[in-house]
């Protein structure tokens, strides 16, 4: 992680909570071509869970990625990354959702990765299911099954969320 990307991310941490998503802009082959197909400027979506009873120091990540939906360690995930991260707040109205948000999510650990609805994506919606998750399909689940009021007719794509109006302004934090 160089230093510059680094010293942003350290400002922001403190205030990257449960229920906040992070969106990659990753300058890879598949990133690029994930962006190429959606329009977005960022091509995977995670969402924040910290577990403030036992780890509050530690700021996790919760996506889908090719082994399926685990929990990562945001700064893990950062230090190889080539590209930029955005996060995203939750609005402080929705504050008492955090810990709906992650119950939701985590009970969604080990589930597998939904190669067929990614695919899908590329030429057409899909709706959200929990038998797979691809990246925002886990995140809007959680917000959705928490109660938030987020209603869409299909699965979001990464970039998709500030459309919601549960967010913020999106912040480049990397």
């Amino acid at each position: 992680m160089d230093n510059t990307h680094f010293l942003r991310y350290r400002g922001w941490r403190p205030h990257i909570w449960t229920g906040d998503l992070i969106e990659w802009q990753s300058d890879t082959f598949l990133g690029k071509l994930i962006s190429g197909f959606t329009g977005k400027d960022v091509n995977h979506t995670g969402l924040i869970i910290r577990f403030s009873s036992f780890d509050q120091e530690r700021v996790y990540t919760l996506e889908a990625l090719a082994k399926g939906v685990y929990p990562n360690l945001l700064s893990r995930r950062l230090e190889n990354h080539k590209g930029k991260v955005y996060w995203l707040q939750l609005k402080s109205r929705y504050d008492d959702y955090r810990p709906l948000i992650a119950r939701e999510a985590m009970k969604y650990v080990g589930i597998g990765y939904d190669y067929k609805s990614l695919f899908k994506q590329a030429l057409t919606r899909v709706s959200a299911e929990a038998d797979s998750f691809f990246c925002s399909e886990i995140a809007y689940v959680a917000l959705k099954e928490a109660g938030l009021p987020v209603k869409m007719a299909y699965a979001p794509q990464p970039g998709e969320f500030k459309s919601l109006g549960i967010f913020k302004t999106r912040i480049r934090i990397f």
